[in-house]
């Protein structure tokens, strides 16, 4: 097909592959949606709010008790994502950043799903997941007192935050082009909003 969505589908196994594969098309990227990324916790968790520092401590190992950042004397259970998540490239690339690792010692999960069942099972636990997975069976964090809301994350108050494409072969022909129309229009931006994304229009 000449249309191709990209988004986060555990289905990727290597990001750089499949980036290689579009530039050898000459593909041309159309940002139809915003996603942000969520840290989460288990409901029970009195943390409410971290510091850019202390979760960028906590994801790298460096933090391992939730008392360190004001919560019960309890051992972090790290969730992550494997290396060919999107998720995952967008969470360590905007919170640790180039020179900080992911620790070690935490339990990767397939997908954002999976993330979101890990964390409403365990009261230790801490990861990361698309905002559009946030629900009550887990509690959202905020990062520098900003909730990670659609809203903070179309204004840029929220700071982790990815766009999503489709991408086209080149220009895109009539259909691609009738498609890009449709996702600007009320019952597209509805369907994107359904499925818990931020229409980029």
């Amino acid at each position: 097909t000449e249309t191709m969505a990209l988004h986060d589908p555990a289905q990727m196994r290597d990001l750089s592959e499949i980036r290689a594969f579009i530039n050898s098309l000459r593909a041309m990227g159309f940002r139809f949606a915003l996603d942000g990324v969520a840290i989460a916790v288990h409901p029970s968790n009195p943390v409410g709010n971290l510091s850019m520092e202390q979760a960028r401590d906590i994801f790298s190992g460096k933090i391992d008790n939730w008392k360190q950042v004001g919560g019960p004397d309890r051992r972090i259970n790290l969730y992550g994502r494997d290396e060919a998540s999107a998720t995952r490239e967008v969470f360590v690339g905007k919170v640790l950043g180039k020179d900080v690792q992911p620790a070690t010692r935490s339990t990767l999960v397939a997908s954002n799903g999976a993330a979101k069942t890990a964390i409403a099972r365990d009261k230790g636990a801490i990861g990361y997941l698309g905002m559009g997975y946030v629900d009550p069976s887990i509690k959202a964090v905020s990062i520098n007192g900003v909730a990670p809301t659609q809203e903070h994350a179309k204004s840029g108050a929220y700071p982790v935050v990815r766009g999503l494409y489709f991408n086209t072969k080149g220009e895109p022909k009539p259909l691609a082009q009738t498609f890009y129309q449709y996702l600007q229009a009320p019952d597209g931006q509805a369907i994107i909003r359904k499925h818990g994304y931020i229409p980029f229009f």
